[in-house]
């Protein structure tokens, strides 16, 4: 709420200073694996994703990406997370607008 309202705020100050610097952006997506499909997940990951990620970021359609597995306390937690990283805002509106 209070990021909304710095928002708002700055957009309304006309001529004011940026309150951020252009750079890097990391989009994070949690993610809850079925209870069995862990591994079929994992290997979908190192089969299809993985390959993906190293062709866009070959491209420089992004700096990096990474995955990571968590050890949930409570069964609607997630056990995956994926985080990939875009040269900066822009780069990521124009890969969500593109379906990624």
């Amino acid at each position: 709420m209070a990021l909304n309202k710095s928002m708002t705020t700055g957009a309304a100050i006309a001529g004011a200073a940026r309150a951020y610097t252009e750079g890097p952006v990391t989009f994070v997506t949690y993610m809850r694996v079925e209870y069995g499909h862990f591994e079929e997940y994992i290997d979908w990951l190192n089969s299809t994703w993985k390959p993906t990620m190293e062709a866009t970021k070959k491209a420089g359609l992004i700096i990096d990406y990474k995955i990571f597995t968590a050890t949930p306390k409570s069964p609607d937690q997630p056990n995956i997370i994926r985080m990939i990283t875009y040269k900066n805002m822009a780069a990521l509106a124009t890969n969500s607008r593109n379906g990624e």
